[in-house]
């Protein structure tokens, strides 16, 4: 696709079409997600999946059947069952498979999100469950309370803003160092930042884009409704040449 649809925030509204808000189904579309593995003694990780047609198990097309969606083909994100470890990574695809690079997993449960578009279909984020270790114990996030502000190398960033359960909303993000507004973020994957949630209790998946530049250090995102109770999110900026991640608790209200 062109850079008008792939890599304008305004695109998306801040997110990426409704079907990008899901990755509780390994189907949709008309196209599944199937792992080599879901089960590993111990870490590092290579995940190797492929996208098949629900209607014959076929390995899906070529690589030129699927579109670059923020410069990449395919965007896979990684989190844990607690929600304490987030990964966001782009695996290759080689003979109708694509693998990852290798992740050093802790031992425990993830949920592995394939966020991706395909020609003539709606942008689609399917996700399987995988273990890691020999004994990994299932815990789900426990989250109590408000985090509206994180610190990574210097950096500070804090959030102001709440979602709802009826209506989009804006969440504004002001990026900081030294107490200084920062005055502007590098591009990173064709954008001024991207923004991942989980809910706590399903790990419904949402994917946010920027709704426009930075103003004053601050980037604003686009929330469409979610569910009542808490949910991380995750926030990747690139500063000073390296992408940061900075993550926050907000009830959904």
């Amino acid at each position: 696709m062109d850079d008008d649809h792939d890599h304008d925030d305004h695109d998306h509204d801040g997110h990426d079409h409704g079907s990008a808000r899901s990755g509780l189904a390994a189907s949709g579309e008309g196209l599944g997600l199937v792992f080599e593995d879901t089960k590993w003694e111990a870490s590092p990780v290579e995940l190797r999946f492929s996208i098949v047609d629900v209607k014959d198990g076929d390995v899906f097309g070529e690589l030129n059947d699927y579109l670059e969606v923020h410069t990449k083909t395919m965007h896979v994100a990684v989190v844990k069952h607690d929600l304490s470890e987030y990964y966001h990574v782009h695996p290759v695809l080689s003979d109708g498979v694509w693998v990852s690079e290798p992740l050093a997993l802790s031992e425990g449960f993830y949920r592995v999100v394939a966020d991706f578009k395909v020609k003539d279909r709606a942008q689609v984020a399917l996700g399987v469950d995988v273990t890691v270790g020999k004994s990994p114990r299932m815990v789900m996030a426990d989250l109590s309370r408000e985090v509206r502000v994180s610190s990574v190398d210097g950096y500070s960033v804090s959030v102001v803003g709440s979602t709802q359960h009826e209506s989009d909303q804006v969440l504004s993000f002001t990026i900081s160092k030294d107490g200084v507004p920062v005055s502007s973020v590098e591009p990173y994957l064709g954008s001024n930042g991207h923004l991942v949630s989980y809910d706590s209790s399903s790990l419904l998946y949402t994917h946010m884009h920027p709704n426009s530049g930075i103003m004053n250090g601050t980037i604003t995102f686009k929330a469409p409704p979610t569910e009542h109770g808490f949910s991380r999110y995750f926030l990747e900026v690139k500063l000073d040449g390296k992408v940061r991640l900075f993550t926050f608790v907000l009830e959904n209200m």
